[in-house]
């Protein structure tokens, strides 16, 4: 009997250790940026899954991946810098927390500054599927209407969040004027508009939605904090099938699923170069995107915008002025299907690109 309690022990232990084990250590940074804590994702039982999430993280942050830099080196194109004749990069902090750890889900919190005319503070989550590497959203794990409905009960929150704040405000003598004279009322509601189906971080309650900051430097003081938390019983009837693997029944899911081709990487071909792309369709029409060589690992800027379901995109270097480049294509059947060009270059002259 003891004996085969035991191989159903080891049995059992081996189908766990299938699954991802998610590995996190902090990168080494230069004295330059020691103010920098920023993880370093490793997944033993599928590496390609560990390298997804190094290379969306790394390229959010860093504009570049490890694969042609010391780790030393990985934020030196965007740590803050100022001299009397230029003044170079932004990022001047960041860190993040591990909020959840499981076989199926990784979920982390990053919070940082940077320096523009003022400083900036920075927070958001990034949540993904712990067994593919696949960073998803509020939008992949909800079901058509119920993703309609939560985005109705995160603004019905949010105003309620709001209303309280204005009335705190409005009960200190020092900031009671402010209220109306900046009209933070108008500020606010205006600001809760603009959503983004990536802002928020799963933790073993449910999901926490998050939500940046509101006011300008100057009236910074005022703003408010209009995150909140929604528990698991809240969440659950808003979740498609591929959300309630994830969040509630925690099983880890080998195939992941996306509503669109908006944020998170996709990867593929420029002809017959590994490249991966990532876009945001981040207000109507507009799309904010990024590409990179997979053998090079430099993010390459993208501005543009859909139309009658076509993608176009003008793509740019910040550190060569030479490189200018035009995407065009459709998603189609989980792949965006196009084409590549030098902006110089006459339409005919085009490389097929597919990615997915």
């Amino acid at each position: 009997m003891k004996s085969f309690l035991s191989m159903m022990a080891i049995l059992l232990s081996s189908i766990i250790n299938m699954h991802a084990q998610v590995i996190i250590r902090n990168c080494k940074q230069s004295e330059k940026s020691n103010d920098i804590q920023f993880p370093l994702i490793s997944i033993p039982s599928n590496i390609s899954a560990g390298n997804r999430i190094n290379d969306f993280l790394q390229l959010t942050f860093a504009d570049q991946t490890l694969i042609k830099t010391y780790e030393t080196d990985l934020f030196k194109e965007v740590i803050y810098n100022y001299t009397e004749n230029e003044t170079h990069g932004s990022l001047t902090s960041l860190s993040y927390e591990v909020k959840l750890n499981q076989p199926a889900v990784l979920s982390l919190l990053f919070q940082g500054e940077t320096m523009g005319a003022y400083p900036d503070f920075y927070e958001n989550g990034f949540n993904f599927n712990a067994n593919t590497g696949d960073l998803f959203t509020l939008e992949d794990i909800c079901t058509t209407e119920g993703y309609k409905k939560l985005k109705t009960l995160i603004t019905s929150k949010r105003q309620q969040k709001i209303k309280t704040h204005l009335n705190e405000l409005s009960k200190d003598p020092e900031n009671k004027d402010a209220v109306n004279e900046y009209d933070l009322e108008n500020e606010f509601n205006e600001c809760i508009t603009t959503y983004a189906s990536y802002a928020f971080i799963v933790n073993k309650q449910g999901v926490k939605i998050l939500h940046h900051r509101c006011l300008p430097h100057v009236i910074q003081a005022l703003d408010g904090d209009f995150s909140f938390q929604l528990d698991n019983n809240t969440i659950k009837p808003f979740l498609n099938s591929y959300g309630k693997n994830l969040l509630i029944d925690k099983i880890p899911v080998k195939e992941a699923f996306h509503q669109n081709a908006y944020n998170h990487l996709l990867y593929g071909k420029i002809g017959t170069t590994p490249i991966a792309i990532y876009m945001d369709r981040f207000y109507k029409n507009e799309i904010n995107a990024y590409y990179f060589y997979l053998s090079q690992g430099k993010k390459i800027s993208c501005l543009g915008e859909i139309k009658n379901s076509i993608i176009s995109l003008k793509c740019y270097s910040e550190t060569d002025e030479k490189l200018q480049e035009i995407i065009e294509g459709q998603f189609k059947k989980g792949s965006l299907i196009g084409t590549w060009r030098k902006k110089s270059d006459p339409p005919a002259k085009t490389i097929p690109l597919i990615a997915r």
